[in-house]
């Protein structure tokens, strides 16, 4: 990684094949052998090691002997991929990718602590927040533990006000009530569709007028139309990349066209009359 000023920094980052848990091992401008070394020490001290079998790296010079001799006393076996074969390596690979695309090449670095404070920041998110298909969508903070156990909607005041309701109406249907179980159902209590609440919609912002908006979307377009910061709705959203909020899922509203021409328009006539005013003045 180069910082703004040209100079070459490089970080040494673990990813546990397990849980895709991934550690900064360190950040410096000198990779060398001692450095790589004392790294894996730091590591070592507070790292659980009870799951870890193998530790496997590519043929760098960096990974000296005692780089593998500290890992090999914690009862690790070393494995060195073959020579200019990065796919055997392949998910230490795809982190250095999603490390540049997510992180550095969206950030100027201004010094090794920078780089140092954003990637701990980074790494943070991606064990705790992110999700990874190969887990099932969930973090690697989540791959041993499983999902957070849903809410019970018992214990909420809009569940036992909808079960009220559904007992009136079984007691006014009488036979004509269906008991089918779900919770939101039609007035006679059978399901509804899958796609009632889509085409409802879509059929709402038809008669309304509005430009073409998809239900999933409603809440994020809404978010940018209040003056939400693209960067606050991604972070809201739990988006791995803005990328993904600005291109996919965004839909703009005429509403944020006009403000966008409004403030254009006033910086460019602000701008007008100064120079107006300040060629008078030079004239007089």
């Amino acid at each position: 990684m180069d910082t703004i000023n040209l100079k070459r920094l490089y970080a040494l980052v673990m990813i546990e094949h397990g849980s895709r848990r991934a550690h900064l091992l360190g950040v410096t401008a000198h990779p060398t052998g001692p450095w790589t070394a004392q790294a894996a020490r730091n590591f070592l001290i507070g790292a659980d090691t009870a799951n870890m079998k193998f530790l496997v790296h590519d043929r760098a010079g960096q990974f000296t002997a005692a780089f593998d001799a500290v890992f090999a006393d914690s009862g690790l076996r070393v494995l060195k991929s073959p020579p200019q074969a990065p796919k055997a390596n392949a998910y230490c690979e795809r982190i250095i990718g999603t490390l540049r695309r997510e992180l550095l090449d969206r950030t100027l670095v201004l010094h090794e602590r920078h780089l140092r404070r954003i990637l701990t920041q980074y790494l943070e998110h991606y064990n705790t927040a992110r999700p990874h298909r190969s887990l099932g969508q969930l973090c690697p903070s989540q791959a041993e533990t499983g999902p957070p156990s849903p809410a019970d909607l018992a214990a909420h005041r809009v569940h036992r006000r909808l079960r009220r309701h559904e007992q009136t109406e079984r007691q006014r249907l009488g036979d004509a009530w269906r008991e089918t179980g779900p919770i939101f159902t039609r007035v006679d209590g059978s399901p509804l569709r899958p796609d009632y609440l889509t085409v409802r919609f879509r059929n709402l912002v038809r008669a309304s007028g509005l430009p073409p908006i998809r239900l999933h979307d409603l809440r994020h377009t809404l978010a940018l139309a209040c003056g939400s910061d693209l960067r606050v709705v991604q972070g809201t959203l739990g988006h791995g990349s803005i990328v993904v909020t600005s291109d996919i899922y965004t839909s703009v509203l005429p509403e944020v066209y006009h403000r966008s021409a409004q403030a254009i328009a006033r910086l460019v006539l602000g701008k007008a009359r100064r120079t107006a005013r300040n060629l008078r003045k030079a004239a007089a």
